[in-house]
Parts: structure tokens; C-alpha cells; sequence
């Protein structure tokens, strides 16, 4: 199946997600078992990140599952990707939100969770 989607495919699901996120029981969760399923999410997601074509909500969602899927490896590996995407989205104060809060629970808590 990961041969199935890619980043085009991702991009369409994030599409998708609308303003109840990625809650449990939402869309948004749904898309993010779909994401999973990929090949090398992480790096899938850290493109669409840091893209300024796409939507901030689409950016937004993309940096959440680039975390959640990078911090399998490692957190320090979660770590490494959000202070990528960071250094990209330096002119955006909503996602760079996003990511202070995400690296603020990798370094508390060693993981983030989203359900």
C-alpha cells in the first residue's frame, strides 16, 4: 500500500481536513491513518510544511503528521525535522506556533499525541 499514495495523494487528503482538525473521530483522523500508510511520511510532510503554495491549514496539519511520524524513530529525530521546518517558516507566526508547541512536548514529555 505505501506505493499507493504520494505527495500529490497527501496533499489532496490534507485538502480534506476541515475545522474540527484531526480530533478523534474526525476527517482529520481518518486522512491521518491514511498518511500513515505512505512511504517516508516525514519527509512527504516537511515538503508540504514548508511549501507557501499550499494553505496554512494544509501546512498546519502536514507539520502535526511529520511529527507524529518522525518521533517513532526518535524524538530527537522529531526534534531535528521541526527545527528544519522552523528555519523555513520563520515569517509565519501561526505555524511557527505550532511547531514551539510540539518541540516544548517532545522536550517535556518525549512525545506528542494527538487522540
Amino acid at each position: 500500500m505505501r506505493q499507493l499514495f504520494d505527495r500529490r495523494d497527501a496533499l489532496t487528503m490534507l485538502s480534506v481536513i476541515d475545522d474540527a482538525g484531526i480530533d478523534r473521530g474526525t476527517i482529520g483522523q481518518a486522512v491521518h491513518a491514511l498518511v500513515d500508510t505512505m512511504a517516508d511520511v516525514p519527509a512527504v510532510m516537511e515538503s508540504i510544511a514548508i511549501d507557501q503554495s499550499q494553505s496554512e491549514r494544509v501546512r498546519h496539519s502536514a507539520i502535526l503528521f511529520a511529527t507524529s511520524s518522525a518521533q517513532w524513530q526518535s524524538p530527537a529525530v522529531a526534534l531535528n525535522l521541526l527545527d528544519r521546518i522552523r528555519a523555513s517558516i520563520a515569517s509565519d507566526d501561526e505555524l511557527r506556533a505550532v511547531v514551539d508547541w510540539l518541540t516544548g512536548d517532545l522536550k517535556q514529555y518525549g512525545r506528542v499525541s494527538f487522540y
